[in-house]
């Protein structure tokens, strides 16, 4: 899979070219297998150009990371839904941190438990073409990545089993195989003692 963003900004004149390029792009990120969870990402991109430039075009990978496990639920986990880029007038958050900042923005998204990134897999490549509009033009792969969280109590059992069972099924052969070659290969010499009087029985007596 694949996530494409072009940006296209007119500037009305073929000489107004740009040098520098800061571009902050939200999106929906879901997790449909073993973990339900939608979460709102960001991509973030600063890069500069030695000369001029009309446009540029920059590749790279999506990088999902975690700080804790996961917990597994029926119910699509949302506490991370919200665009990284919005803030609610009435949270205690918004207090603490007017005037609003773009660090401080960055800031909070980085100390989410989860949260994906853009890493850069070449270089960007500038476009000086002569146009009346600056282009950029973003593509982010998403390659499969782990997800961790923390197992249920019937995958936990499951997992148990097949460990037991693992090492049971050898140590059954191996002793299996030991007492085969112990005593149909008469290593141990095994014979019949006949006449032997009852267990507790005293010599020429009864009970």
């Amino acid at each position: 899979d694949a996530w494409r963003l072009v940006l296209e900004v007119p500037t009305g004149n073929a000489s107004a070219n740009f040098r520098h390029l800061t571009l902050l792009a939200a999106y929906t990120l879901d997790l449909r297998e073993r973990v339900l969870e939608r979460l709102s990402a960001l991509t973030v991109l600063d890069i500069g150009s030695p000369l001029p430039a009309t446009g540029v075009w920059v590749r790279g990978q999506l990088r999902f990371r975690q700080g804790r496990p996961l917990r597994l639920s029926s119910e699509v986990r949302d506490v991370y839904a919200r665009s990284p880029m919005e803030a609610a007038w009435s949270s205690s958050w918004l207090t603490q941190h007017t005037p609003l900042t773009l660090p401080s923005l960055l800031g909070r998204y980085a100390a989410q438990n989860e949260t994906a990134s853009l890493e850069l897999t070449v270089p960007p490549v500038w476009d000086y073409t002569p146009r009346e509009s600056f282009r950029a033009e973003v593509t982010l792969d998403i390659p499969p990545q782990p997800v961790y969280y923390v197992p249920g109590s019937l995958e936990v059992l499951k997992f148990a089993w097949i460990q037991f069972l693992s090492l049971l099924i050898p140590v059954w052969w191996g002793l299996r195989g030991v007492k085969s070659f112990m005593y149909d290969g008469q290593v141990v010499e095994t014979y019949v003692v006949p006449h032997l009087p009852p267990c507790g029985r005293a010599d020429g007596g009864g009970w």
